[in-house]
């Protein structure tokens, strides 16, 4: 009898552990794809490209978890106290959920503050959270410098 709980045991352990490795590749590919996009269009604008920054990433993948389930978009209300440590003069945050990463790009775009943000020669640092929710894209971008 004894011999049968074990097996269970570390298979309920196995299953478990392995899901949040797989959000986390998930998430950590999305993020590197949204850096891409944003850095695409910096280069096109003649800007220099954003430095990922990963320990604040993290801080804007909860954010972007947050909101996830909340379905509901709001913006970081302690980003300047977040970036404080990296000796940061200015920041901003744009925040979005889409389909697609492309089109969450789209949007800043079209978004007169948020194309002000992505093409502000002053941001080189950037942090970013990326989740899928409810079928939804759900992103957060900080940026400073």
């Amino acid at each position: 009898m004894r011999m049968l709980a074990v097996p269970v045991l570390l298979a309920m352990f196995i299953t478990v552990s392995s899901q949040p490795a797989f959000a986390g590749v998930r998430s950590m590919r999305f993020r590197n794809e949204m850096l891409r996009l944003v850095n695409q269009t910096r280069s096109g604008h003649g800007l220099s490209t954003l430095r990922l920054n990963r320990p604040l990433s993290g801080e804007a993948w909860r954010h972007s978890v947050a909101m996830g389930r909340g379905f509901v978009l709001f913006h970081t209300t302690n980003l300047s106290t977040l970036v404080q440590p990296y000796d940061a003069r200015a920041w901003g945050e744009n925040i979005a959920y889409a389909a697609t990463l492309r089109r969450v790009e789209q949007l800043w775009m079209q978004s007169p503050e948020h194309r002000n943000n992505l093409l502000n020669p002053t941001f080189r640092w950037g942090a970013i959270g990326v989740i899928k929710a409810r079928g939804w894209l759900w992103v957060t971008l900080q940026l400073y410098g």
